[in-house]
């Protein structure tokens, strides 16, 4: 007698940068959680019912950029709801509320519009809730959870990656999320996903690829953490040509820090919050200065970086 497989859920429960999503589609890299009040409910709809539903534009895109080659702008409504458009291939539309977020892809098992909606839309409706966001890969070792930032090339994820060969846990590939509330400082991880060249070594721990683009592969990592840990060390990596590659300790103000958090116009208002957040940052977590040459290979960058997260006499061979 065959047993019937179980019926799939009517949604899926995750948590990622802080936001708790209840989701009609299950998500790559996420792991299920409890349900929670105030999930944001994420949806596939068609494109029809989220032209019907967008109040209209009230005003320029607040931002604007290309993602793999497609246009990529979000845009606040006149009933404050948001649009986010990606090209010809996607629409997502947050509600006013910020509770519901609808998806239209032109092309459903097209993996792009997936990645886009869970490295950029997710952590997009986090921030518009309030959690505040640093540009930052981070990994988590036995001291706790280690951010890299950077700005985009800078090459955190390399650095990230590298230390993941080397027994760290992936904990976000690009946006760490650390909501502004009292008590310990505490850093909320990404998806269990990242985006790797092509051919990068170490791809024995990669669990599937996802999809793959015309400079790399986006690929979930099995050994992600899940919850919030303590941020232990947040390295400003600092790419120069010619530069001595070196790690030396700062003695941090807020303003080495918030070149590295992500804001959009419209949130002019949380301003004193962000500067609150990031002098706590400055004042209780060890800041280190990374400077490395362009051509700085990750390993050497990792030597440097390895004892932060794994502690002075625990460091592991590269694998």
């Amino acid at each position: 007698m065959t047993t019937k497989p179980p019926e799939p859920p009517a949604f899926w429960h995750y948590r990622a940068f802080a936001l708790p999503v209840r989701s009609s589609l299950p998500l790559p890299g996420l792991a299920p959680s409890a349900p929670e009040t105030g999930a944001l409910t994420l949806e596939v709809a068609p494109r029809r019912e989220i032209d019907d539903l967008w109040s209209g534009p009230a005003g320029e895109p607040i931002w604007s950029t290309a993602i793999d080659g497609s246009p990529y702008a979000m845009r606040l409504g006149r009933a404050d709801d948001y649009l986010m458009t990606y090209g010809d291939d996607a629409l997502y539309l947050l509600s006013a509320d910020l509770r519901e977020l609808r998806c239209a892809p032109e092309q459903p098992a097209d993996p792009a519009w997936r990645r886009l909606l869970l490295d950029t839309v997710l952590w997009t409706v986090s921030l518009l809730r309030g959690v505040e966001l640093m540009h930052a890969s981070a990994v988590k070792g036995t001291t706790g959870v280690v951010a890299i930032a950077a700005f985009s090339g800078g090459g955190k994820t390399s650095l990230a990656w590298e230390l993941i060969r080397r027994g760290a846990a992936l904990f976000t590939d690009d946006i760490l999320a650390l909501p502004a509330v009292g008590g310990e400082l505490r850093a909320h991880p990404g998806p269990g996903l990242m985006n790797l060249p092509h051919a990068e070594q170490g791809r024995h721990l990669v669990g599937e690829v996802l999809g793959s683009f015309p400079t790399e592969e986006w690929v979930t990592v099995p050994r992600a953490a899940l919850g919030a840990e303590r941020l232990a060390a947040v390295c400003l990596l600092r790419r120069r040509r010619g530069a001595t590659l070196a790690l030396r300790r700062l003695n941090p103000t807020v303003l080495d820090l918030l070149p590295f958090s992500l804001a959009f116009p419209d949130l002019r208002g949380r301003l004193q919050q962000q500067f609150m957040l990031y002098s706590r940052v400055a004042t209780e977590v060890p800041v280190y200065e990374l400077s490395a040459s362009l051509d700085a290979p990750p390993g050497s960058l990792a030597d440097l970086v390895e004892p932060l997260a794994t502690g002075p006499d625990r460091r592991r061979p590269a694998a």
